[in-house]
């Protein structure tokens, strides 16, 4: 069973929820502190909703925005139980940028590629491409995958000769 902090570790490292260094649990939205962390949202146990506000002081509840995802917590505790922490990370940029690819297509559908919009999605697509690269390469040096070794071979000689 995946723990919060593997997945905080991971929706940390692909960004998700977008712009905050810290997630922090607490039980319940009555819990939020009214002074909250810089740069940090808030997961609520018994809703599971991940909230932020941009008030510094005196916060209450109703300050609180909710904020959205790009994958749920269910699906990073079960590639978290099924793969690894490693492998999870990549399944979850693999699914953000699944989804990326969807809205991309429905707002050139709807708006156009000279959007502004289109031209953000576009970027971020490109930015958890490139995070996926990274990723797959971490795997594979933490796995001694692909080091990067060349190796030779040669021709086995088959009844004498070589085929």
């Amino acid at each position: 069973m995946a723990t919060f902090a593997q997945i905080k570790s991971i929706r940390i490292s692909i960004d998700d929820p977008s712009g905050f260094q810290d997630i922090i649990e607490v039980s319940t939205s009555s819990l939020l502190p009214s002074v909250p962390a810089p740069y940090s949202s808030y997961k609520i146990v018994d809703t599971g909703k991940y909230v932020s506000t941009a008030i510094e002081s005196g916060a209450t509840e109703n300050d609180y925005n909710l904020l959205s995802l790009r994958v749920s917590d269910s699906n990073i505790e079960s590639w978290i139980d099924d793969y690894s922490v490693a492998q999870a990370k990549c399944k979850a940029i693999e699914a953000i940028i699944f989804r990326i690819g969807n809205e991309l297509m429905l707002k050139k559908a709807s708006v156009g590629a000279e959007d502004i919009e289109y031209s953000a999605l576009k970027d971020m697509l490109s930015y958890y491409k490139s995070l996926l690269d990274m990723c797959k390469s971490d795997y594979n040096s933490d796995q001694l995958n692909n080091t990067g070794r060349y190796g030779t071979t040669e021709q086995p000689e088959i009844a004498g000769g070589e085929i």
